[in-house]
């Protein structure tokens, strides 16, 4: 390690003491000589449109997206290694966003939204949001400052039904008002999440470019990138009531004469909403870990 002491015994101490065992290095030169492959492999995001029927706001935009790529054989991505080689279906992740993209598309097809629809299939999300971040930095095929908002749809179809993870209002007060008013027909006990889920799917780019972004999404599970992620572990009934959601969502932003203004919440607004979210998550799905441990803590005193 280059401090001339022995890794071994440093960890044996560590291991001991269960105490960080930090030292400070003699000034040291380190060479390191790297050697990998880098290979280019071509792919592509599908997208569809619809022109709006306002003769001036048709040249505004609202975007649905959803990530159309998994992790395949699980040689990247996989949550276990062992399971590299078996393939990962991705029921969950994103086959059910991506078909409720597909049927957002269908629904949109056979009615007049006043501004124009952008529908997108990203590629590599699971790479590094690399087909988001394509259309976003590079080649954004509609004017990026026309574009009012972003529906994306990621992980829809599991966990309980009465309640939908939302990432990216924190950017948008004005998104957070309308995804309420589209969920008044659906019921849904909306969390909110200011960290991960903010930056965690292909919203993250629009939102960064300033543009007022939504993530739907049902929820972390044990299945996430493993084999098990099959369609008979998806909930179709919460997978079209979060398409719905979607779908009523984007219907607002493509059809209110205003547009959603890009502003960034307080602190104080965001630690509300957090805080209110994991209060109404509790009261639905207790915490078991923690319900198992005080058990376990009372049976032995």
């Amino acid at each position: 390690n280059g401090s001339g002491k022995k890794n071994s015994e440093l960890l044996k101490n560590i291991d001991k003491d269960l105490k960080p065992a930090s030292f400070q290095f003699a000034e040291t030169e380190i060479v390191l000589d790297i050697h990998f492959d880098c290979k280019l492999v071509e792919t592509q995001n599908v997208i569809g449109f619809l022109e709006g029927t306002d003769p001036v706001l048709k040249n505004e935009y609202v975007v649905v997206g959803a990530h159309y790529d998994h992790v395949g054989l699980g040689y990247y991505g996989a949550m276990n290694k062992s399971d590299a080689g078996k393939i990962h279906n991705g029921a969950d992740d994103n086959a059910s966003g991506t078909s409720g993209m597909v049927e957002l598309a269908e629904a949109f097809s056979n009615v007049k939204s006043k501004r124009s629809i952008i529908f997108i299939a990203f590629a590599a999300e699971e790479n590094g949001m690399l087909g988001s971040k394509h259309y976003v930095y590079q080649n954004p095929l509609f004017p990026l400052e026309k574009t009012v908002g972003m529906v994306n749809l990621d992980m829809i179809s599991r966990n309980d039904k009465r309640i939908i993870w939302i990432g990216g209002p924190y950017y948008s007060s004005d998104m957070k008002l309308i995804v309420e008013e589209a969920n008044k027909e659906i019921g849904f006990e909306l969390l909110y999440n200011v960290g991960l889920y903010t930056f965690a799917s292909d919203q993250a780019g629009f939102i960064r470019k300033n543009i007022p972004s939504v993530f739907f999404f049902a929820g972390d599970h044990d299945d996430y990138h493993t084999p098990n992620d099959d369609v008979d572990k998806c909930d179709f009934e919460k997978a079209e009531s979060v398409s719905k959601l979607g779908y009523l969502t984007a219907w607002l932003l493509a059809n209110q004469n205003s547009k959603p203004a890009y502003r960034a919440l307080s602190i104080e607004e965001k630690t509300k909403l957090v805080k209110d979210s994991m209060e109404k998550q509790r009261k639905i799905i207790p915490e078991k870990k923690s319900i198992e441990e005080s058990e376990k803590k009372l049976e032995e005193n």
